[in-house]
């Protein structure tokens, strides 16, 4: 599981962080995590952004979000070589 946080919440640059949690709430460091950002209903294919782990939490900067409305984030955790999960969500930016 991960908490994601964007900020500012707003159409634009976003600034993107996650905590990756194991099942049982337990801290996991995974061995990558991408961001994937999608707006279907505005024809933004899906936009990928690979975080870097920075005190505890994987951080994508200055990911330029360009409509406010539903957005589809995918969060993928690289977990091993051979194991990868997605965590999928739909969040709402502002204008």
């Amino acid at each position: 599981m991960a908490e994601v946080t964007i900020t500012p919440g707003r159409a634009w640059p976003v600034d993107v962080s996650a905590f990756v949690m194991a099942p049982d709430f337990s801290a996991m460091v995974p061995k990558e995590v991408v961001f994937v950002f999608s707006n279907s209903e505005a024809g933004v294919e899906p936009m990928r952004r690979k975080a870097a782990l920075r005190d505890g939490a994987w951080r994508s900067e200055g990911v330029i979000l360009p409509l406010p409305g539903q957005w589809q984030l995918r969060v993928d955790v690289l977990i091993s070589d051979f194991e990868m999960v997605k965590l999928q969500e739909a969040i709402e930016i502002a204008p």
